[in-house]
Parts: structure tokens; C-alpha cells; sequence
């Protein structure tokens, strides 16, 4: 199960999940902002992020926090101007590193759950199968969701671009 970074309900929502033997694996995202809340979150251990994050420029404080088999694993993240496509890149990453991990459940606020898909549609490797979760409950103004729907206009267009360009590159 993998948590995108942002709302603290979301953290919650799949920590709850996890405890209940939804996932064996759990990747909470964890940006630059939410170090602080970390050890205030119900799930322990808790590795101290603030002091694992000092020698680290603070806008390269993103990490994926992970839980499996009573442990975890702290693993710093690049991230770019567009937080989400960040985060699904680095968990491209852990998975391309994880040919094991067949299937993943990726945990985000509804309304956030568009743009997500499609960045896993575009980033992930097509070996592995994403189901999604909304947190229940949320909810947003009608200036948030006109935010969102044009961030997920920015994405695709990102997206598309992307892969327009790299296509060039191959021929």
C-alpha cells in the first residue's frame, strides 16, 4: 500500500488499513512539511525523520517512510516542481528496484485520485497492477476541486509531452 504525502487523514486512513492486515507492505510518502507530524502518527516503530533529515537542503525533504515485518525503511526521494509526479516517479523506482511487488494499492484523498491515475498510467511499470483508494469522508470547496481539475489539465498535458518527446527520441 502505498500513501501519497499531504492531507494527514490520508496517513491515518491507511495506517488503520495496514494494522488490519489490508497490505504486508506499507509506503507512507512523506514530504518536507510533514517531518514534524511524523512521530505523532499511530504506527511505531517511528524513525526520527527531523534528525534524519538535517543534513538534507529542505526542499529535498521528501522521503518514503516503509513499513513491513515489524521494521522500517527510510528512503529519500528526488522531488521536482509537481509533488505528485515526484512521488509516483519515486515509486516507479522502488518497484522497477522490486520485480517482486506484482500489485499496489495507492492510497490518496478522492478528489486527488484522477491525477494520480493518470501519472501511474504514464510512470508505472505496466507489470504491475494499481488498484486506488479514496480516504472516506473528505471533503473539499468547489474552489479546491476547480484546482484540482486543472491541475489534472497540467498533468496531462506534462504527461503527454513526455511521452510525445521520448518517442521522437527512439525513431
Amino acid at each position: 500500500m502505498f500513501v501519497l504525502a499531504g492531507a494527514k487523514s490520508r496517513k491515518l486512513y491507511a495506517i488503520d488499513e495496514f494494522n488490519c492486515g489490508i497490505s504486508r507492505q506499507l509506503i507512507l510518502s512523506t514530504g518536507r512539511f510533514e517531518l514534524r507530524k511524523f512521530e505523532h502518527l499511530p504506527i511505531s516503530p517511528g524513525p526520527d525523520l527531523v534528525k534524519l533529515a538535517a543534513p538534507i537542503p529542505p526542499p529535498e525533504r521528501h522521503c518514503f517512510v516503509l513499513y513491513s515485518n515489524g521494521n522500517y525503511q527510510v528512503c529519500w526521494i528526488k522531488v521536482g516542481q509537481f509533488g505528485t509526479l515526484s512521488e509516483i516517479a519515486g515509486l516507479a523506482q522502488w518497484l522497477h528496484d522490486r520485480t517482486e511487488v506484482k500489485s499496489i494499492l495507492i492510497v490518496s484523498s478522492e478528489y486527488h485520485l484522477r491525477r494520480v491515475a493518470i501519472c501511474c498510467r504514464s510512470l508505472l511499470p505496466e507489470s504491475v497492477t494499481v488498484s486506488f483508494a479514496g480516504v472516506p469522508g473528505e471533503v473539499i470547496s468547489f474552489r479546491e476541486r476547480i484546482r484540482e481539475w486543472m491541475k489534472v489539465l497540467v498533468y496531462a498535458l506534462i504527461l503527454r509531452f513526455s511521452r510525445s518527446k521520448k518517442s521522437m527520441r527512439v525513431r
